[in-house]
């Protein structure tokens, strides 16, 4: 499917690349200042040495600077190339609808294309712009991270390799959860616009016989349908952020416990240790920012 969204590129194929090289250059400044926070500590507060805070901190600030720069193009990168695929993959639709039969309108009734032509493009749409943008920067940061990581101090980042499998399997048990919730959902929206759409279509008729508190009723259960299958599937899918913040607590709380007690035994350096959280939470949120990604899919 990934594969024929991005056959409706077109003219925006520039686009469309330019935004993920953008975003990974972004995320590779910004891993690289947990270990230029680190360098401060220990090299320099730790030290007594504020020539090095002062030259380092110079350092973080044009990385912070280009970061900024990055992520800005990165971020109009993916919204001229998602809004372009959406155009285009909307034109093409609306191109292929009007070539269907009576046969094939009445075989997905007009309300369900409407729902095609407008919300699912929509939906298409928002999830391209995350693929483009979120994905590559959360792969970007849980590869380099953890290789970061290993090489700083690989007894820590076992705990977050043992945490990872158990997170993931709790968010994957959660979207097969609200999967058929969301295609409930999508029903509940072809049934709504299928009652707004027989209401306008007769709206003579409906007036000639005074039927308009029927209609009236007709669409507010259609409208309390779907807020009830909408209310259900969000109730649901919320479940994942304390599902991640419980996750990154916990592995927080035991990286801080173990590598306290290795900087007491001067097994490790303060920033060192500093880093190694930042860079754990990193990977937690990535996480949570892939499964965002992959619920929207």
């Amino acid at each position: 499917m990934i594969k024929r969204i991005f056959s409706y590129c077109g003219e925006y194929k520039h686009y469309v690349f330019l935004s993920p090289l953008f975003v990974t250059l972004e995320t590779a400044g910004e891993l690289a200042l947990p270990l230029l926070i680190a360098k401060i500590i220990d090299d320099g507060i730790m030290a007594g040495n504020l020539s090095v805070v002062y030259r380092v901190g110079v350092y973080m600030l044009i990385l912070a600077l280009a970061a900024v720069f990055l992520g800005a193009g990165g971020a109009k990168f993916g919204s001229y190339g998602a809004i372009g695929i959406g155009a285009n993959l909307r034109k093409a639709e609306f191109e292929k609808i009007s070539r269907f039969s009576f046969g094939d309108i009445d075989h997905f009734s007009s309300a369900s294309l409407i729902t095609r032509l407008t919300n699912d493009i929509t939906n298409i749409q928002n999830f391209t712009m995350m693929m483009i943008r979120m994905l590559f920067r959360t792969l970007t940061q849980i590869v380099v991270s953890l290789v970061v990581l290993f090489s700083m101090e690989w007894r820590l980042a076992l705990i977050l390799v043992a945490a990872i499998p158990v997170i993931g399997a709790a968010i994957g048990l959660l979207m097969f959860k609200c999967h058929p919730l969301f295609e409930l959902m999508q029903n509940k929206i072809d049934a709504m616009n299928e009652k707004v759409q027989e209401n306008l279509v007769g709206i003579r008729v409906v007036k000639s016989y005074v039927r308009e508190d029927h209609e009236r009723q007709k669409f507010q259960k259609a409208n309390d349908e779907f807020t009830h299958a909408g209310l259900r599937a969000v109730l649901t899918i919320i479940l994942q952020q304390p599902i991640m913040m419980m996750g990154i607590t916990t592995v927080t709380a035991l990286v801080l416990y173990f590598g306290g007690n290795m900087v007491l035994a001067g097994n490790l350096e303060v920033g060192t240790l500093s880093s190694i959280v930042t860079y754990i939470f990193n990977i937690l949120i990535s996480i949570m920012m892939l499964a965002m990604v992959l619920l929207q899919y």
